[in-house]
């Protein structure tokens, strides 16, 4: 099995949150992936499915 490492970026607001990837690298292209609200179960909830996703 690969090891993959994502780099994810949020932009953090008093009422939500906007998050990107950076795709293949650090330096790689960045893409909007979503915006939820500023709750960490939420957050919680979006890196859990990156993670079974493999995403």
């Amino acid at each position: 099995m690969q090891k993959r490492i994502k780099n994810i970026g949020l932009d953090v607001y008093k009422n939500s949150n906007s998050i990107g990837m950076a795709v293949d690298a650090r330096d790689g292209e960045v893409r909007y992936y979503g915006k939820i609200d500023n709750e960490m179960k939420q957050l919680d909830t979006v890196i859990r499915t990156l993670i079974l996703k493999g995403t």
